[in-house]
């Protein structure tokens, strides 16, 4: 029988800097002593696994936002905490210059993208490549009928990524090849001094390029969350 001071005792720190719980009943245990307190400001929801230190986490994010498989949708999450938010913190700095400010809209579009990524065998590696942000972008439409429609934008854009670096990527692309990808620029000057992959360049050839129209005619989107 476990105790909450059983759990505060054992419960340990996962690298994403959630609080790790041994198995699910003590994670179910923790999450009902959450609800009973009137100090839950994080209005914790569910529990999950997390595939990174096999121990198990409390999320105040449920599954309504995105129409992904639980296991999938969790190994996502986990991967967008990881290493200090590093994903996340890519993601967000690169949609945040089309007008993307809501912290509960830059995760949800963080996860469309590392699930679209993942589905498409596009290399881990290349998840905290702002460049392959800013091409996942060029799919972002802001007048868009909803979240539906931006996981297949977003899939899109993906299987062309990973086409494209099977064919292709350890090349390099010519200085400013890359000058189009900005919407701002701090990123055109990237593209001039920075190297960019030339599979990632080819892979955005074929993009969406609602996201750079918003920018020039300073509409400023922001995500409906279908919660």
């Amino acid at each position: 029988m476990y105790s909450i001071q059983h759990i505060a005792k054992t419960r340990g720190h996962c690298h994403t800097g959630k609080n790790r719980y041994v198995t699910a009943d003590e994670a179910q245990l923790a999450l009902a002593s959450c609800r009973g307190s009137a100090s839950n400001r994080r209005r914790e929801q569910r529990i999950y696994h997390c595939p990174m230190c096999d121990g198990w986490h409390l999320t105040s994010h449920d599954l309504r936002p995105l129409q992904i498989e639980s296991q999938e949708y969790d190994y996502c999450q986990t991967l967008m905490f990881a290493h200090g938010n590093h994903i996340l913190n890519v993601s967000s700095n690169v949609f945040e210059l089309i007008g993307i400010r809501s912290r509960k809209a830059q995760r949800v579009i963080t996860i469309a993208g590392l699930h679209c990524l993942r589905e498409s065998g596009v290399p881990e590696s290349e998840f905290t490549n702002p460049w392959v942000w800013r091409t996942l972008r060029l799919a972002y439409d802001a007048n868009g009928s909803g979240l539906a429609q931006l996981l297949a934008e977003f899939m899109s854009v993906c299987r062309k990524l990973a086409a494209e670096y099977e064919t292709e990527h350890e090349q390099w692309a010519m200085p400013n090849a890359g000058e189009r990808l900005g919407v701002c620029y701090g990123e055109r000057q990237q593209a001039r001094t920075a190297a960019i992959r030339a599979w990632i360049l080819r892979a955005s050839e074929a993009g969406n390029t609602a996201s750079n129209a918003n920018a020039a005619t300073g509409v400023s989107p922001e995500l409906t969350l279908a919660c």
